[in-house]
């Protein structure tokens, strides 16, 4: 921890000695230490970067964790293979992460946390998924953290599909789907461009319906993705969270922004959570395959 953290936690414990200084309780500085250092919700950056390499990534990503404080990140379109990725992850202030390579110089998949906020394990990743647990260790609460990004190619995208269909019946536990899922669900989520391919989008609704998922909307922005052509410029909502009815029963308020577009033609999504309840470790079940 630098230098500055340690003055900056010294003086909010300087602060707060006061009230528990009468507390009998040996483990009363223990728990007001870990309330400072152990955050009571759990906020999700989600961000199609566009590649990891790039000179405006470490300047651009810095930004949005000193702004708006993820305790864990999902980085997608990484475009960089190991260990390459590793040299690039080091340098940010998380001490654990997951990456799923990109196929050749598309795609690539990220997560970054930290221990002392989660404990996370693998469950399985392939080509364009990574699933976790994911335990908040301030509730003990534990949810499957799915973080997407499809193949490119349309006909890569029904292996995805059933992928998710075969985990969503086998799960019994909450659930979260972040991603770019280089889909929109109605007409409504495309301005500019050709139509809408109905075809493709009952597809993808149909299978998010049953997997019991859902998109709760979000706040900000409409649009998550913006591509300027010579003739008009075409606006898109391709990012997004789905949750299932597990996670809305006990995530109370959990609220995604879009944010303002910086070096990649997609916005960063901030998904925020509050009112976590409190729960003895559950075990994530997930049904043999």
């Amino acid at each position: 921890m630098c230098r500055t953290n340690c003055r900056f936690f010294s003086a909010r414990l300087d602060r707060e000695l006061d009230v528990v200084e009468n507390v009998d309780s040996p483990g009363a500085l223990t728990e007001l230490v870990n309330s400072f250092l152990v955050p009571k919700n759990i906020n999700i950056l989600y961000w199609n970067c566009r590649g990891i390499a790039r000179p405006s990534f470490s300047t651009h990503l810095p930004y949005l964790i000193n702004t708006y404080k993820p305790n864990i990140v999902i980085l997608s379109e990484t475009r960089v293979s190991s260990p390459n990725s590793l040299t690039i992850m080091r340098r940010l202030p998380f001490d654990s992460w997951e990456i799923l390579d990109p196929v050749g110089s598309t795609g690539g998949i990220i997560i970054l946390w930290n221990v002392r906020v989660a404990a996370i394990t693998l469950v399985n990743k392939g080509t364009q998924i990574i699933n976790m647990v994911v335990q908040v260790l301030s509730t003990n609460f534990v949810f499957l953290l799915s973080a997407i990004y499809p193949s490119p190619k349309f006909r890569n995208h029904a292996s995805l599909w059933n992928e998710l269909t075969t985990l969503s019946q086998k799960l019994n536990t909450p659930w979260n789907c972040i991603g770019d899922f280089n889909k929109v669900t109605c007409t409504a989520d495309k301005l500019g461009g050709r139509g809408i391919k109905l075809n493709r989008v009952n597809i993808f609704n149909s299978t998010m319906d049953s997997c019991n998922l859902i998109d709760i909307g979000s706040y900000g922005p409409k649009f998550t993705w913006t591509i300027r052509r010579c003739i008009n410029t075409i606006f898109e909502r391709l990012d997004r969270v789905w949750f299932n009815h597990l996670w809305l029963d006990n995530f109370l308020n959990s609220h995604n922004y879009p944010l303002t577009c910086l070096s990649s033609d997609h916005c960063p999504i901030i998904l925020k959570t509050s009112n976590l309840t409190s729960a003895r470790p559950k075990t994530f079940k997930v049904k043999s395959f």
